[in-house]
């Protein structure tokens, strides 16, 4: 099970920003495993001020408890889990088996805070989430389509064939990656991201 906050944490964006909470929050969706998200953490809620702290554990406090109402809520957490939440949660990024795409650029000793992470379904479709974790400016990568799996530097047969039109590309505020020919090619600001999917049957 992977999570950034539960009951006994505190609430992530006491302790982070709302930029660092989505790029992380990414990772978690795109890695193997059970991802763990609270509605606490996707209605974007924090401590309350009025908060009485018992210990020193985020769990330690006192306070009146109530879910906020959909206006109420954190309007751009709750965007971001509309968005990639359904993205994330089917086949190919949840049994889809988990590699380290091979990056043209940069070379792997240049990486940085950028986390490229992979997901593959047997002849049903590739997930990517390329995340710069970190607070350099325009980070830079391209992946070779033809080139996808890390070591060998293969591809599934099945991705060959695909149309193009079956790559779907949703980076966040600010950065950008667009495909040209048989590559995809990120420019990622601090603490942006990009996932792609590329499916068999594009819906």
């Amino acid at each position: 099970v992977n999570f950034m906050q539960d009951h006994d944490e505190w609430d992530i964006l006491d302790i982070m920003s709302p930029e660092k909470a989505m790029a992380a929050t990414i990772i978690i969706l795109a890695i193997e495993g059970y991802p763990l998200v609270p509605l606490r953490q996707i209605l974007g809620m924090r401590k309350p001020k009025s908060a009485v702290m018992e210990m020193k554990s985020g769990d330690g406090a006192i306070y009146e408890f109530r879910y906020p109402s959909r206006g109420e809520a954190d309007q751009r957490m709750l965007g971001f889990f509309e968005k990639f939440m359904p993205l994330m949660s089917g086949p190919v990024f949840r049994a889809g088996k988990m590699f380290g795409p091979y990056l043209e650029k940069p070379s792997q000793n240049e990486f940085g805070g950028l986390i490229p992470v992979a997901r593959c379904l047997n002849n049903q479709g590739v997930g990517l989430a390329m995340v710069n974790y970190s607070d350099e400016p325009e980070k830079k990568a391209t992946i070779n389509l033809n080139n996808l799996f890390d070591y060998y530097k293969s591809c599934p047969a099945f991705l060959k064939h695909l149309p193009r039109e079956n790559i779907k590309i949703y980076p966040s505020e600010g950065s950008n990656c667009f495909q040209r020919e048989d590559r995809l090619h990120f420019t990622l600001n601090p603490w942006g991201y990009a996932v792609v999917t590329i499916q068999k049957n594009s819906y």
